[in-house]
């Protein structure tokens, strides 16, 4: 990049912070309040999709900037150091971002960071400056923050899963989420590095990727009461976020919101907007309880299936009526009782949703061939053990999320 521009870059930096009541007191002592130094350490900026010399650059201006004001004293031997700077630049298409954010060290919290552009490399060092002077305007205000504390809900997030997208952009994405979610004021935002701890701890980790189960495995373990998983998917032209919010402790999902976008440039705005639905979506409201069984679909290509199985559960999600356990919840419970190995027929589905004492049990299926596909979707009431709704669509391939999703929102529970 050498000083060339980057043809409308940005820089993308979480997270404001916002902590509960009763760590405000515990908040002040460790960023210091406005009579006393703010003791931190400034950790080198990861570099992802950008050279590591970049990366260098930043992360010199930055502990420089922050060094020199008189507010601040850096060290660089951790032991007497209550909170951390970490910081990354990731390239996202043409655009740079550079993400950086203090953390308590004793909770793992996200206490507060900041974001602004950058438009060519030759700028990083200016922006680099004026990164740290926010970031110390951010501490600076914090007790301000603390002053009308509200409730807040305390949230882990997962690296979500990508695919076909850029090595910066699978790494901006969780950044942008995390970043999003806390600036929302309504969550208190526990930072990746707690969480990669205990997925270190022997036989925590299991072959193959994070499952949902064992994500609130880790959830309960850290006490959090959300969690949120989700993935980064380029497919057909357009890249597709989805972000799914899980309550750790009744195991289901409250929420399912996604966002697509034509460039990775745009995802940015994407997220910030897929956020931002989340919190006008967040009803108080009690939701009636739906297990989803396995889906079923014979012959049909794994990935396919899968697609319109994840895209039917997001209809019920998203139509808001909904507290829905997902078929995962179900198929655990189906092994504890023996039943692993075989398909859970609607009668063993009816029993299992008793036990997991909800009114509703959904199952969809689906078949075809080539570009032509028949999808179905059958609810069943618990208390009675009939079947309620039923309905069916076909469509093209091209069709299929959306019809998947419009066959979940057309069941509307009697009054």
């Amino acid at each position: 990049m050498n000083g060339k521009p980057i043809r409308r870059g940005m820089v993308l930096v979480g997270v404001a912070g916002m902590m509960s009541a009763a760590m405000a007191a515990e908040a002040a002592n460790t960023l210091g309040g406005a009579s006393k130094k703010v003791s931190t350490r400034v950790t080198a900026f990861s570099a992802h999709g950008v050279s590591p010399k970049m990366a260098e650059r930043v992360t010199s201006q930055f502990r420089t900037a922050l060094s020199q004001n008189e507010d601040v004293e850096v060290k660089d031997h951790p032991s007497r150091v209550k909170t951390i700077v970490y910081g990354s630049v990731f390239l996202l298409g043409t655009r740079i971002g550079l993400e950086s954010h203090i953390i308590n060290v004793d909770s793992g919290e996200l206490l507060c960071g900041t974001d602004m552009p950058c438009d060519s490399e030759d700028q990083i060092e200016r922006v680099a400056v004026n990164l740290a002077a926010d970031l110390l305007k951010k501490i600076r205000d914090h007790d301000k923050i603390q002053q009308a504390p509200k409730k807040r809900k305390n949230l882990l997030i997962f690296n979500f899963d990508t695919k076909n997208v850029s090595p910066g952009a699978a790494f901006g994405a969780t950044a942008l989420i995390r970043s999003a979610m806390l600036n929302t004021g309504n969550f208190l935002v526990v930072g990746p590095a707690a969480a990669e701890m205990i997925m270190r701890e022997p036989g925590f980790i299991k072959a193959g990727p994070l499952t949902q189960e064992s994500a609130l495995e880790m959830g309960r373990l850290m006490n959090v009461g959300y969690i949120m998983m989700g993935d980064v998917v380029l497919s057909e032209g357009k890249i597709r976020v989805t972000a799914r919010l899980v309550n750790v402790e009744a195991g289901t999902v409250e929420m399912s919101q996604s966002g697509t976008c034509p460039r990775e440039e745009e995802l940015p705005e994407t997220i910030h907007a897929l956020v931002e639905q989340f919190v006008k979506d967040h009803k108080e409201a009690k939701k009636i309880p739906m297990a989803v069984m396995d889906f079923l679909a014979p012959g049909v290509p794994a990935a396919l299936a899968a697609s319109a199985a994840s895209s039917m559960e997001g209809g019920f999600f998203n139509s808001g009526r909904f507290e829905v356990i997902p078929s995962s919840r179900m198929q655990a419970i189906m092994k504890e009782q023996g039943w692993k190995g075989r398909p859970a027929d609607e009668g063993i589905g009816i029993e299992v949703g008793r036990m997991l004492n909800v009114r509703y049990v959904s199952r969809g299926s689906m078949s075809g061939m080539e570009n032509t596909w028949t999808l179905a979707v059958k609810v069943m009431d618990v208390n009675t053990g009939k079947t309620v709704f039923e309905k069916t669509a076909v469509c093209t391939q091209e069709e299929l999320p959306r019809a998947a999703v419009s066959l979940a929102e057309s069941f509307r529970p009697a009054e």
